[in-house]
């Protein structure tokens, strides 16, 4: 169990890592292409961050953007995993320690609770999600069906508009103030009591069409997703942005898929009903599992700007779009090209370089194994003096600072 919660930290924490850097190549692309990209387009951004975010295995790629940061994952993130046995030669050394090198090595050692603690936060965020959503659904349940004829028959007109199959039950309900739509799999619509006597027709046509692109679109069910890895990846914060703007973005991309059925006269009015929704939400909804039309006030602006400035063919994937989904996919969602460490390729591998021969098979692997324990920080840097055979033959094995502190030792 202990040596699974490890592998599984170092993975995470490795992926985060990597997931922050193309949080802000994301922030970036939207900063320099703004309204250049389709809403949908630019969404679609999102999603090639959290499926790289749940990516069990990564292509080595030359265009990684990871080949331009140098970063030595494998060594800097190893300290994390379970201590190894360490040689018995070695334990001498530990008992000789000074103080100071004491307290280093109590500090690395300190890096092996840092598993049970994201695990503990990936619980404890968990059973919070379950648990606020369990007793929404246990309210929902409660609710009656909407029964008024045209009202169903506009909401059977919208699903056939966008060839939706799956049966939506609509709810009048007064536990929100905005339409909100739940469920994967037995998709309902929540309509607040205020807004079947205050929306005219033709705004109940523009929640209908919005509502039901986030069926269209499987929203709910991708909201699910980005919820639980953004449990693994609590500690992060660029995580917590990124699903914000997400959530941000999906609305915007409803937005522009209603009004893919519209025609252009139709946006305004559109636009309008957005704002009077909004003038009527008291607080939105931000369960995980709902999609709701009317999201936080300050992001109005945006929204109003992508609706009136609407444009039939804007459906189209444009150049730059596509050159950006291009970029990400490229860079973001590959390794960097790497070399085999030889001490790690000989560990495991039990294979020896011709730099070797001279060293007896047993003395390779105790060596091997105390620059291995070194580089994971449990044990300090004095340890290597039962390794320099080895250490000598090839100084890459361990990083210049380890070996600069080794030689500062040895003056």
């Amino acid at each position: 169990m202990t040596t699974l919660i490890a592998s599984a930290f170092n993975w995470i924490l490795g992926t985060t890592i990597m997931a922050s850097v193309l949080t802000l190549i994301i922030f970036v692309l939207k900063a320099v292409f703004k309204e250049k990209i389709n809403p949908r387009l630019m969404y679609l951004f999102w999603a090639l961050l959290f499926f790289r975010l749940i990516m069990p295995w990564s292509l080595v790629s030359s265009f990684s953007f990871l080949n331009f940061m140098h970063l030595e994952t494998s060594t800097s993130l190893s300290i994390l995993q379970p201590v190894r046995e360490i040689p018995t030669s070695a334990i001498s050394v530990i008992n000789n320690l000074s103080n100071v090198e004491r307290v280093a090595l109590s500090s690395n050692s300190m890096l092996q609770i840092l598993p049970y603690f994201w695990m503990s936060g990936t619980v404890l965020l968990i059973g919070m999600i379950m648990l606020n959503n369990i007793r929404f659904m246990l309210k929902i349940k409660q609710l009656s069906r909407v029964k008024d004829n045209d009202t169903l028959l506009l909401l059977k007109q919208c699903k056939n508009l966008l060839r939706i199959k799956r049966d939506v039950v609509l709810l009048e309900t007064n536990l929100i103030s905005s339409p909100t739509l739940v469920g994967v799999l037995r998709p309902r619509l929540l309509l607040p009591q205020d807004a079947l006597h205050t929306l005219s027709y033709k705004e109940l046509k523009y929640v209908f069409l919005h509502e039901l692109s986030h069926i269209k679109r499987n929203d709910i069910l991708f909201n699910w997703i980005t919820s639980i890895v953004l449990t693994l990846h609590w500690f992060n914060p660029l995580m917590w942005i990124a699903y914000n703007k997400m959530r941000e973005d999906q609305e915007i991309a409803c937005d522009s898929q209603s009004l893919s059925y519209l025609s252009l006269t139709e946006s305004n009015d559109y636009a309008y009903t957005i704002i009077k929704l909004l003038e009527n939400t008291i607080f939105p909804t931000r369960f995980i599992q709902v999609a709701s039309i009317s999201s936080k006030k300050n992001q109005l602006r945006r929204r109003l700007i992508m609706i009136t400035n609407n444009k039939k063919s804007s459906y189209r994937l444009s150049f730059a779009g596509i050159a950006a989904v291009l970029l990400l996919t490229g860079c973001g969602l590959t390794m960097q090209k790497t070399h085999e460490h030889p001490v790690a390729n000989a560990q495991h591998s039990g294979t020896y370089s011709s730099s070797s021969e001279m060293l007896s098979k047993d003395d390779y692997k105790r060596m091997s194994d105390i620059i291995i324990a070194v580089n994971k920080g449990e044990l300090p840097v004095s340890a290597l003096k039962d390794a320099e055979p080895l250490l000598k033959r090839n100084p890459n094995y361990i990083s210049d600072k380890t070996w600069a502190e080794y030689k500062a030792l040895n003056k």
